[in-house]
């Protein structure tokens, strides 16, 4: 290639990064884009960052362009100045697709990222977005444990109290919490250290807000709004002590709103479904996009 056409598609590029990481800069998360092609979106879950998703962006980066956040206070990203909601990350990731102008949208989001995608997918429609992908995620999760649940919002004292129960305990008490929290989750080993690390060096008051409001947010009638196709990826292994049946029963009940939805139990897997099946990951998603998305669009 010739030397100034080197420097142009160069420059290019480097104009087309620094654009994203500019209109980026003022939101409750960063943005690190890579590869070419059609955008993807991709979340990251609870204290996670965005290098979770990095596997799957070396796969897809050669026909998808893929946008990886990662939450201020997660994932080695210094907090925000000001505290956020988990609303505001979702009306970020609105403002991001929008301010970019980004067009046939996929969103993979895992764990408060699936929460927080369909949660955007339900205010947003074609052609911004073209589907979304749910890695282990449901739109309430108090309803998992129990039936009869209802959304009670956040419990502001207990949320202060969990706070400063956190900030008051050293890193290594953390990290110890964090190891149980990594077994519990993931079946690769490999992975573990990396996941304790985020869990143990997340922001306290981040960590406990975001994941309260999310708890207390009920979006099982909400979704009824979303008008792209969703994929639901859950995980299954004997290690959790009940039938395959029963998770699949009780994901499909959260999503029932959901106009067009696909369910997969991915076994054997626990949460970290990128981390414990991955090849299984890369084709669910694969076959998701091309058949909403073809490569290239």
């Amino acid at each position: 290639m010739p030397h100034f056409l080197t420097r142009t598609v160069l420059l290019a590029a480097f104009v087309l990064l620094a654009t994203f990481s500019l209109r980026a800069a003022e939101l409750p998360f960063t943005v690190k884009v890579t590869g070419k092609g059609s955008p993807v979106i991709l979340i990251p879950g609870y204290t996670c960052g965005g290098g979770v998703w990095d596997s799957t962006v070396a796969h897809f980066q050669s026909t998808r362009q893929c946008h990886v956040l990662t939450i201020r206070g997660f994932g080695g990203v210094a907090a925000a100045q000001k505290p956020f909601t988990l609303r505001e990350v979702k009306d970020g990731i609105k403002t991001y697709i929008t301010e970019n102008k980004l067009k046939h949208v996929i969103i993979a989001g895992h764990s408060m990222g699936g929460f927080l995608a369909m949660w955007v997918a339900a205010e947003m429609q074609k052609p911004q977005l073209a589907g979304i992908v749910i890695v282990d995620a449901v739109p309430f999760l108090a309803a998992l444990a129990d039936s009869t649940a209802t959304a009670k919002g956040i419990d502001t004292a207990a949320a202060a109290k969990m706070e400063a129960m956190i900030s008051s305990q050293p890193y290594e008490m953390r990290k110890q919490y964090a190891k149980g929290v990594a077994v519990y989750n993931c079946l690769d080993s490999t992975f573990h250290p990396q996941i304790m690390e985020w869990s143990a060096t997340a922001d306290a008051h981040t960590s406990v807000m975001l994941l309260m409001e999310m708890a207390g947010t009920d979006l099982r009638q909400t979704i009824a709004s979303i008008k792209v196709p969703v994929l639901a990826l859950t995980a299954w292994e004997p290690g959790y002590g009940v039938p395959q049946q029963s998770i699949a029963a009780r994901w499909t009940a959260q999503f029932a709103a959901v106009p067009e939805f696909t369910l997969r139990v991915i076994t054997p897997s626990r949460h970290f479904i990128m981390y414990d099946a991955p090849e299984v990951l890369y084709r669910e998603m694969n076959t998701f996009m091309a058949q909403h998305v073809p490569a290239g669009k």
